[in-house]
């Protein structure tokens, strides 16, 4: 009957958006808004760079902000620190689109590895902006390995331009 076959596609089509807190691209082709910001709330003088307290700001005009250390807080808004080639960008949205990054990253499975406290207590917070919408999650090592993966990425992205600060002898 029409009347049940209306009711059913209509409640389909409005539970099955319920679960997605960001729209399914249709591609990995990089969107004009694609912006990303990811801060660590790390060690302020680690030299393990996934553990440093640090700020990265990658903005739609492929501007990529980096700030290290004591400066990487939620208050300062990071110098330029180099300016990504498409390639460069087009790299990391298909690492996030394909790993799922703008949905569900905690989803992707946990570490296989055992992980010390450290690593359970630093926080990596993203944003994802893309397609008209912003995605925000925070997480940790264990949680997301995937979101490491992307947080090296960045460093690799960063390397040539920053160096990761030397620990001096106390």
């Amino acid at each position: 009957n029409r009347f049940t076959t209306l009711l059913m596609t209509t409640t389909w089509a409005l539970f099955s958006g319920c679960n997605a807190s960001f729209p399914v691209a249709r591609s990995a082709a990089v969107p004009s808004d694609f912006a990303l910001q990811v801060h660590i709330n790390g060690q302020a003088d680690s030299n393990e760079p996934h553990r440093l307290r640090s700020q990265y700001i990658l903005e739609p005009n492929r501007q990529l902000r980096v700030a290290l250390g004591v400066d990487a807080t939620g208050n300062y808004f990071p110098k330029p620190a180099r300016k990504l080639t498409f390639d460069e960008v087009q790299t990391l949205y298909r690492h996030i689109y394909h790993l799922h990054l703008m949905s569900q990253p905690e989803r992707r499975g946990t570490s296989s590895h055992t992980t010390n406290r450290a690593d359970n207590s630093i926080r990596y917070q993203i944003q994802i902006t893309a397609h008209g919408r912003t995605h925000r999650y925070i997480t940790t090592l264990h949680k997301s390995p995937v979101t490491l993966r992307l947080i090296r990425l960045l460093i690799r992205m960063r390397q040539p331009i920053l160096p990761v600060p030397i620990q001096h002898p106390s």
